[in-house]
C-alpha cells in the first residue's frame, strides 16, 4: 500500500505551502516511506528558498525540515552506505545532498510535535 506524504512550510507565523497526497513510488519500509516523504519536501523547500530570492527575501540560514523518523534524520546525516537502504533509489538522496550543501537541516521531531502530521491522515 502506498503511504501518505504530508508536510507544510510557514514564514513567520503563517503555513505558507502545503502538500498532502499519495507517495508516487511503493516503498519497501516505513523509512523509505519517510525518507520519499522528505526528498519530496526537499525539492519543495529547495523551489521555496528560490522563490523567495526572486522577491529579494533570501533565507540566511538553512531550512529547518522537521521529521518525526529518526531513521530519516539519520540517513540524511550519515552519508556512509547503510545496507538496509542500498535498494533506495538515487533520487531520493537529494535530501543528504541538501543538508550537506546547508540548503537544509534536518532535524528529529516527536510525531506529537510534528505540525504537519495531520496531512497524512485521512479524514
Amino acid at each position: 500500500m502506498k503511504s501518505t506524504i504530508g508536510f507544510c512550510f510557514t514564514l513567520g507565523l503563517g503555513v505558507i505551502s502545503w502538500c498532502s497526497q499519495k507517495q508516487v513510488a511503493l516503498a519497501h519500509s516505513t523509512t523509505e516511506a519517510e525518507y520519499i516523504a522528505a526528498a519530496t519536501a526537499v525539492d519543495k523547500a529547495i523551489w521555496l528558498r528560490k522563490l523567495l530570492v526572486n522577491v529579494h527575501h533570501a533565507q540566511s540560514n538553512p531550512t529547518e525540515m522537521l521529521c518525526d523518523s529518526k531513521a530519516a534524520v539519520a540517513i540524511a546525516k550519515n552519508p556512509v552506505f547503510h545496507g538496509k537502504t542500498k535498494h533506495f533509489k538515487l533520487k531520493y538522496h537529494i535530501v543528504r545532498v541538501a543538508e550537506n550543501d546547508g540548503d537544509i537541516v534536518m532535524v528529529h521531531c516527536s510525531s506529537e510535535e510534528n505540525v504537519a502530521d495531520i496531512f497524512t491522515k485521512g479524514l
